[in-house]
């Protein structure tokens, strides 16, 4: 992909079943050079109006590599990480998931096992969520220059709460997340934690080119444990 003017090899489906184009089945799987092309490049009405379906999906195995990918039109998730350590995700092109109430470029959940990944100078469009955590304590991720441009109508860099879930009696979002040196070029919120990560989140010199610091990055539910510093805003 890119070498001669070459696009990369295309891998598509117009069909909801399986629920995965790819699934990783090993430890230290890398997928590289290629467009995978899924079925949903919708916002629509309701989150579950059709099945949800992601391109990859790593599910208790670690060490993926994902790099100079083209990943599109996935309801739930470009990538989907659940349960799996140490993963690396860099220089893709994940656009086009944008399904209301799900539509992630990458997603990360913690069932049994901590999930966490290092996700890098990849560029982002049209997509819900660009990077989101489920929230458990076993999520973290550090995300470091990615561009992000034409969001939808929700903000780019997310962390999903406990305290959203009926029951679960924690002020919890994650464990711990490091977001630093990205470009923002939307106008509506950056970076969303929805509680407190427990180790802490460090967010700092990112440039947001259409937010100005109160719309960029925002803490919802609960409040603390979160470090903000020499990031640049719209006018500054």
């Amino acid at each position: 992909r890119g070498y001669k003017e070459s696009k990369g090899a295309l891998l598509v489906t117009r069909d909801y079943k399986p629920n995965n184009l790819i699934e990783v089945n090993g430890d230290s799987v890398r997928i590289s050079g290629l467009r995978i092309d899924g079925p949903d490049k919708e916002i629509g009405e309701r989150r579950d109006a059709r099945p949800r379906v992601s391109g990859i999906l790593s599910d208790s195995y670690d060490y993926l590599k994902v790099d100079n990918c083209e990943i599109f039109g996935w309801s739930w998730a470009g990538i989907f990480l659940r349960d799996s350590h140490n993963n690396y995700i860099h220089h893709n092109h994940i656009h086009l998931n944008r399904r209301t109430g799900l539509g992630y470029g990458v997603t990360l959940y913690s069932y049994d096992r901590p999930t966490d990944a290092l996700i890098e100078a990849n560029y982002f469009r049209y997509n819900r969520h660009s990077i989101s955590g489920s929230g458990q304590l076993g999520v973290s991720y550090e995300a470091r220059y990615n561009y992000v441009t034409r969001n939808t109508t929700s903000h780019s860099f997310d962390m999903h709460g406990d305290a959203e879930k009926p029951g679960s009696g924690t002020k919890y979002a994650g464990n711990e997340i490091r977001i630093y040196r990205n470009t923002f070029n939307i106008k509506n919120e950056g970076v969303v934690l929805r509680g407190i990560p427990k180790k802490g989140a460090w967010i700092y010199e990112n440039n947001f080119l259409g937010s100005e610091q109160d719309v960029a990055i925002r803490q919802r539910n609960y409040w603390g444990n979160m470090h903000v510093f020499d990031n640049h805003f719209k006018g500054t």
